[in-house]
This record gives C-alpha cells, structure tokens and sequence, in this order.
C-alpha cells in the first residue's frame, strides 16, 4: 500500500534548524529540530509506512551561493535515523512524495525560482539511495507540484511551465519514469491539484476556475468561483471530500477593515452547494490548510497573523 498520509504540516522556515512538530488525533506527539550552520527549510514531507516519516527540503549555502537537496528519514519517536544531500546536480526543491509498495520513494519538484529549471521526478531506495531521476520541460521554469498513484501502477503528475501564472501540466508516467501522457493547458496554471477515486483529475487554477479533466486531458466540467465573490486571495489548496465533491478555502477582503476566511463546497459535477464565511480575527490567510478528519466533518487550520 502506498502511504500519501499527510500528518505533517511543513509550512515552517527554519534558520539554522528546522522544527518538525508531530500532531495526531491523541495531540501533540514530538518536536525536534534538524539542521546546521547552514539554512535549511522544509518543503514536503509524509509519515511512512513504519510510523516514521521522511522530509524534504533544501540547504541553502548562502555565502556558497548553491542548495542541494536534502531528505532526512526520523523514526516513530522523531530521531533521525539518517540523512542524505544532493549537492550541484541536484539542487531542485521537494514539492510531494509517496512512499512506494518497495519501501523506497518518489519525489516530485523543480529548480526553486529558477527561470529555465527542469521538473524533477526522483527515485529513491529505502535508504533514500538515488535509484534514478527523470527530467522534463526545460523551459521557462518547469515544475512538478504533486504525484498521485493510478491502479494500473503508473502515476499522474501535475506541474506548470512557468509558475502558476504560466501555462499547466499534466503528465503519466510508468514505474521507471517513462512518460506516456504529457498535456499542456496553455494559460491556466495549476495551483493545486487532486485525483478522484474514478482517477479523474480535479485542477484548482488562478482566480478560483476550477477544472475536472480526465486523464486524456478531456474537459469533464469546469467553473469560475471568483466571479461576484468580492475581493478574494490566498487560495492555494483544495481538498478531496468522501462524497467525491471538493472544498476550497481562500481570504477574501469585503473592505479594508473586514477580512475572513471563506470555505467553499462543490460537488462531484462542479455545482456550489454550499458556502461559510468565517472572521476569525488576525489570520494569516497565506497559510490556509483544509482536510476532511471523517465524513462531513473539515478541520481548517492556519497561522496567526
């Protein structure tokens, strides 16, 4: 079974170190920190098949000039159990990782903020061993964002040419990596993405138009939820609910004075059935996360402002 559990939220900058902090549904579990003389910072991680988890990020050598790619893989209790860098030819940053049925992984990601950086597909042991890699779209800033199994054992990944302001990308590949489906939709970027049970694909793109596609790149259904909705900002997820429908969080500012989080629920045809606007205060809507914890019941988290 392929582990995509995300129990883990590495919204976190850490300067010298990195702090990991482990939730369950019992609460807090442990906190440690990871790093160096030099910055290191987290950009994806998942808890893996042994109660451990593996994480990726990046090491800035800032007077060096250079990154490389860093996984360090902790077990059950937060202790690292070892650490591998990828210095030069690896300096892309980790967007999303499975954990593979051979206890090894698959990464996902992209030269960060880099103008012509290629999309990064990587391969890893159990050990985090470079096994092989795979690199697409060498031009204006290719990219992937996330992987996804499909059952026949290939695997659906999503990206953009050129940032989420630029043009989307979806791409099947087979289990060494070999592309046999790459769509590009021109001037829509993605800036989140899901795959349904049914493995369509359901893409969240800039001004809230959202898209369901199949993997053909066939359009299925889409739908323009910022039209009327005032001045709405900091949408950069949508989560897959049970009854296949989607909610999506985003801020949105009425006036100077009044800002809120709203939450809004589509079903499995792209139809709004319902919408809450919530003022919670000083939040930070940047930093929105939404996931559903049990049937019709969504736990919405962000950082205080």
């Amino acid at each position: 079974m392929i582990n995509r559990d995300i129990s883990i939220i590495f919204k976190m900058i850490g300067i010298l170190v990195i702090p990991v902090v482990l939730y369950s549904q019992e609460g807090f579990n442990w906190y440690h920190t990871f790093g160096s003389s030099n910055s290191e910072i987290f950009s994806t991680g998942i808890l893996t098949a042994d109660g451990g988890a593996i994480l990726f990020g990046v090491t800035d050598h800032y007077y060096q000039g250079t990154k490389d790619l860093l996984i360090i893989k902790c077990d059950a209790d937060g202790e690292e159990e070892w650490r591998q860098a990828f210095p030069e030819e690896l300096t892309e940053v980790g967007t999303d990782v499975l954990q593979m049925e051979d206890g090894g992984y698959l990464m996902v990601g992209g030269k960060e903020h880099h103008p012509r950086g290629e999309a990064l597909l990587l391969r890893l042991n159990e050990e985090g061993e470079r096994v092989w890699d795979r690199r697409f779209g060498d031009e204006a800033g290719a990219s992937f964002s996330d992987v996804y199994p499909l059952q026949n054992g290939d695997f659906v990944l999503t990206g953009n040419f050129g940032g989420v302001r630029g043009s989307g990308w979806i791409m099947v590949v087979n289990d060494i990596g070999i592309p046999s489906i790459s769509i590009r939709l021109e001037d829509y970027g993605i800036i989140d993405a899901v795959l349904t049970q049914d493995e369509e694909i359901i893409l969240l793109g800039a001004d809230l138009n959202v898209r369901k596609l199949d993997l053909e790149g066939e359009e299925i259904w889409s739908t323009y939820i910022g039209e009327n909705r005032g001045s709405y900002r900091d949408y950069r997820q949508i989560a897959l609910c049970s009854d296949g429908g989607i909610v999506i969080p985003y801020g949105s500012r009425r006036d100077f004075q009044n800002e809120s989080i709203d939450v809004i629920k589509l079903d499995d045809d792209g139809e709004v059935v319902w919408e809450q606007s919530n003022r919670l205060g000083q939040i930070d809507t940047d930093n929105l996360l939404i996931t559903e914890v049990e049937e019709g019941r969504l736990l919405l988290a962000s950082i205080s402002a």
